[in-house]
């Protein structure tokens, strides 16, 4: 047995027989530390949950969006000791309260960009009017973009105003967002005048009765619908003026045939408008001619339904109706609808609502309660209670105790500082301290910036108003450490440094160097020793001194006793720091997975186990920091444990999914009973579809789940766990499958290039868009995709019975098919996917040649990406076969195995290639529908052999280049896939949910791709 000996406390010359060690030695510990005047040693212990903290500064938030469980506190920004623009107002609130948009927020019905389109603003979206008091005690109510379920908010001037001596807080807070929505939607934008007719949606509700109430004020002809008889009836009581012939169903289309029979056919002048699918369509056939549509439920909107014929007939007009856009535009528009709102204040038709109030920890249970739909007008979150007086002073504005998460925040006018900044964690974690709010930063790079991905996240950093400066200082010495503090003091006053650089030399310990270990240790251990003594002088008010340690320091790694050390003497050094009362955090982090070190090191997408633990996602090793920087302790440790990996709340699919829906004993139910049917109403179809995709790995759309029963479920179930034991031999036959499915059909084939459908006519004034295919080679699985285009759109298709050899060949022989459509004055699209994001990279590179430029839009391909798929595809079982050895070992899964067992060596050992494939196909059964014929075998060799083979020898394109790429990667690869390596202008990357295939089939991928296209359309006015 070895014993290790570590003496940090001045002690006795070792000596076993020595009385000072014997008793220590006779515990058997391997490993004995001295400190502290005590001996002890090192365990890692579990940390406990993370620790909650009372705030009065906090705000609330939804975790995982579609996940009403997911609702928690936040400690927030400290807003109150940062310095207020001139504009801004400081506000306590007592009141805030939920609307429609945070709804569609939290249940992922509208993706963060429509809501705001900025990643900085995305993180909390929920939160838009509140009613407090600000640093004055003035009483006041008003709104925010976000955030605003806080104890504290930070608002616009122009965006707030003061509440009547008769108003308490909690009726001013009813007033915001509903009143403003209706006075820019019916005054600014519509301009409403005296005696126009006007349908209201959904007239209960706390825009519906913010609508009524002006339109009551203007003389209007009223007509409204509801969803429920007591709806109805609260009308009845409480707008006798509205009669019953003019209350129409808001859940059904029915109010169509009560417009037409009341409006004598003419219809309405007016329609505001929170009803989607039919029941919009059916309220765009109630408007009148020249008559104004008003949107303000964004689904529809944001999901780009087109309904253009419906308002050419009648002269129409559709307005999405943006409050967000009053938020984001010139004073004077601010300015304008508060002015209407504070006349309508003096007029008497802006009031107080009906409200229901729920507490600061209900929130979970104010959210459900408006998903149900039976609340009349607003709903509010209380915050802090009001003095029945309405005469509040600062002094006795109570502080709240709620209990939240830790929450690290960075301050705008510090600096920090990351060593290896410009490596793949260092780009990440610079990136979050962004996200959290940091304005300042210094990374230090010994080579500085390398390529045009390092330059594209700084850019992006600085669009963001960040300052960002990348040093080249030498922090191995003391000289450079001082230097590069001196230098990012500049910036501000430095409060944290974060140090992720390493250098690794594997080897034996006995075949290790004293050079290995200097080069290790550099800039690890010298560098944190270099930075405390450094910044024990130079920064007094330092906040956070974090270095990234290693687990092959806490448990070891074969090969790695240098690195090891090296991370033992920055813990050390953290350990003494904390003894002194100064910052410092040590990490032990296991491997982590898409970034850094070991993602360069294992290029292909594999779950490494690696000392029992797994990769560690980048996001997950960000969120836990949180956690971590919080604790007092001076190491700590971030780990994935194999064996703890899987989920267990849940155990199946099937239970997860009852639960969404409430059903408590599968056996009370049939197992054949749809999903509508038991109970499940559109925000738990949006949870379940979620639920499946992130916790089971299971892909449904919306639509699929509403036919969807729990025997269903249990058979995809199945599935999917027998698949789970060989994944990539799973995906490589339902890859390989895929292609046999679309490369039989052979109809149109000859063509080179095809009009497809899409949203546009013949008529010109869309852009033109060329799709290349994939390495099928036919248009049909893109579909989806074409039909739903904003552009002319022509396919570009392959040769099938003659194929090419290369990509090269195969780009050539597409040209002239494109260069006919062209003009040097107008712009032009390629879209690649898979296998034609190499075509389309060719060509246009052929392209550029001839004076064109144009945008190119990959998706989830790349030379370098597809390259390394299909070298993993054909080379994982046997890599030392020629290619087409390895291509029809992969296609032989169609014959049955105990046919292939007799014919495999023969098979596989085939001379030339065209006799394995008529052995291959001869022995595939011909009653099976997707039989694989002889020349698509060939085309497919040949298409994937042309994969293997390519590799990107033209000029740099600089033509603009944008990725759209699958959540689930097929392989391992850099965020931009390797692009900006072979363009001068990679314009963007977009992750969309799915798989290299299901991703076909995304809305998501609509957006994306007509967004880049043609920028969305200006709805609002």
């Amino acid at each position: 047995m070895v014993q290790c000996f570590f003496m940090m406390d001045e002690a006795p010359e070792f000596d076993p027989q020595h009385s000072f060690y014997c008793k220590q030695i006779s515990k058997n510990l391997a490993i004995n530390i001295y400190k502290n005047k005590s001996w002890g040693t090192y365990r890692h212990l579990l940390l406990e949950e993370s620790p909650k903290i009372i705030c009065d500064d906090t705000y609330a938030y939804f975790k995982t969006r579609g996940d009403m469980s997911s609702f928690e506190w936040s400690e927030g920004a400290l807003t109150k000791q940062v310095p207020l623009k001139k504009e801004q107002l400081l506000i306590s609130t007592y009141y805030s309260s939920i609307n429609f948009k945070d709804i569609m927020a939290s249940t992922g019905r509208i993706t963060p960009e429509i809501l705001d389109p900025h990643r900085l603003g995305q993180e909390c979206l929920i939160g838009f009017e509140f009613s407090g008091v600000d640093l004055s005690g003035r009483r006041l109510s008003g709104m925010i973009n976000a955030q605003g379920i806080s104890s504290y908010v930070t608002c616009d001037s122009s965006l707030a105003w003061g509440v009547p001596d008769s108003w308490s807080l909690e009726d001013a807070a009813t007033v915001p967002v509903v009143y403003s929505t209706v006075i820019y939607a019916l005054l600014m934008v519509g301009n409403m005048k005296p005696g126009s007719t006007i349908l209201i949606h959904s007239a209960t509700g706390g825009i519906g009765l913010a609508a009524l109430n002006l339109s009551l004020h203007y003389g209007c002809d009223i007509y409204v619908t509801v969803g429920t008889q007591e709806k109805r009836e609260y009308l009845r009581k409480n707008y006798p003026q509205i009669s019953d012939r003019h209350m129409g169903h808001s859940r059904d289309t029915s109010f169509e045939l009560m417009i037409k029979r009341e409006t004598k056919s003419r219809g309405v002048d007016f329609i505001l408008n929170s009803l989607s699918e039919d029941k919009l369509h059916a309220s765009i056939r109630c408007l009148a001619r020249g008559g104004q549509l008003m949107e303000i439920g964004k689904y529809d909107l944001a999901n780009d339904n087109s309904f253009n014929s419906l308002f050419m007939e009648r002269e129409a007009t559709y307005h999405g109706i943006f409050l967000d856009d009053v938020f984001r535009n010139v004073k004077e528009m601010k300015s304008k609808v508060v002015k209407h709102l504070r006349e309508g204040i003096k007029s008497g038709f802006v009031k107080p609502l009906p409200r229901i109030v729920f507490n600061a920890d209900e929130i979970e249970k104010s959210y459900k309660y408006m998903l149900a739909g039976k609340h009349i007008g607003k709903i509010l979150i209380k915050l802090r209670n009001e003095n029945k007086d309405n005469q509040i002073r600062t002094c006795n504005i109570n502080k709240l105790e709620i209990v939240s998460n830790p929450r690290f925040q960075c301050g705008r006018h510090f600096t920090y500082i990351i060593i290896g900044g410009l490596g793949g964690f260092g780009l990440e974690l610079s990136d979050w301290l962004v996200l959290r709010g940091a304005r300042k930063l210094v990374l230090t790079s010994r080579s500085g910036i390398q390529n045009g991905y390092h330059q594209q996240r700084i850019n992006i950093w600085i669009s963001y108003g960040v300052e960002v400066k990348v040093s080249t200082d030498d922090v191995t010495t003391e000289a450079g450490c001082e230097n590069l503090i001196k230098e990012a003091s500049t910036l501000g006053s430095v409060d944290g440094i974060f140090n992720l650089a390493v250098v690794l030399k594997i080897a034996l310990f006995k075949n290790q160097t004293e050079e290995n270990f200097h080069a290790v240790l550099e800039p690890k251990a010298y560098a944190t020793l270099h930075l405390d003594r450094v910044t024990r002088k130079l920064c007094p008010q330092l906040k956070y001194f974090v270095v990234f340690s290693s687990l092959s320091c806490g448990r070891g790694h074969v090969g790695q006793s240098n690195y090891g050390m090296a991370n033992s003497v920055m813990e050390r050094i953290c350990e003494n720091r904390k003894r002194d009362g100064l910052p410092a955090l040590a990490i032990q982090c296991g491997a982590i997975g898409e970034v850094g070190l070991l993602a360069r090191m294992y290029e292909e997408n594999e779950e490494l186990v690696i000392g029992g633990t797994l990769q560690q996602k980048i996001s997950s090793c960000l969120e836990v920091l949180d956690v971590l920087i919080k604790h007092e302790y001076p190491v700590v440790s971030s780990t994935v444990v194999a064996e703890k990996y899987h989920k267990s709340d849940n155990p199946s699919a099937v239970a997860a999914v009852a639960h969404v829906i409430g059903i408590k004993n599968m056996k009370t139910i049939s197992q054949y009973t749809t999903f509508p049917e038991l109970g499940m109403d559109s925000m738990m179809n949006t949870e379940i579809v979620q639920l499946l995709e992130k916790d089971f790995e299971i892909y449904v759309t919306s639509k699929d789940v509403r036919s969807l029963t729990f025997a269903r479920l249990t058979e995809m179930e199945a599935e999917k766990i027998n698949r789970s034991g060989n994944t990539t031999c799973d995906k490589t036959h339902e890859n390989t499958n895929f292609l046999i499915e679309y490369i039989r059909n052979i109809e149109n084939s000859q063509l080179a290039a095809v009009r497809l459908n899409s949203r546009v006519g013949l008529s010109g004034g869309a852009p033109i868009v060329f799709v290349l295919p994939g390495v099928e080679g036919l248009l049909k699985p893109l579909e989806y995709l074409t039909n739903s285009l904003n552009a002319h759109v022509i396919g570009v298709q392959y040769n099938y019975k003659n194929p090419e050899e290369s990509i090269e060949e195969i780009a050539k022989n597409a040209l002239p098919h494109i260069e006919i459509y062209l003009s040097r004055n107008n712009p032009f699209f390629l879209i690649g996917y898979s296998f034609g994001t190499l075509v389309g990279l060719e060509i246009i590179s052929l392209l550029e040649e001839k004076g064109y430029i144009g945008t190119i839009i990959l998706i989830d391909g790349s030379p370098k990406y597809i390259n390394s798929f299909v070298k993993k595809l054909f080379t994982q079982e046997k890599e030392k076969t020629d290619f087409h050895t390895a291509f029809l070992s992969k296609i032989s899964f169609m014959i049955p195995l105990d046919v292939f067992s007799q014919h495999e060596e023969t098979l596989l050992n085939s001379k030339r290639l065209e006799q394995g494939i008529n052995l291959l196909t001869s022995l595939i059964p011909s009653k099976m529908s997707n039989k694989l014929e002889k020349q698509a075998a060939i085309t497919v060799y040949k298409r994937c052999n042309a994969m293997f083979n390519y590799t990107f020898k033209n000029k740099k394109i600089i033509s603009s280049v944008h990725l759209v790429k699958a959540r689930l990667a097929v392989v391992g690869d850099r965020d931009d896939y390797q692009l900006s390596d072979i363009s001068e202008n990679l314009a963007q990357v977009i992750t969309i949910d799915g798989d290299h295939v299901t991703i076909l089939n995304n809305q998501d991928l609509v957006q994306a791709v007509n967004g880049i296209i043609k920028p969305p359309l200006q709805l609002s006015i």
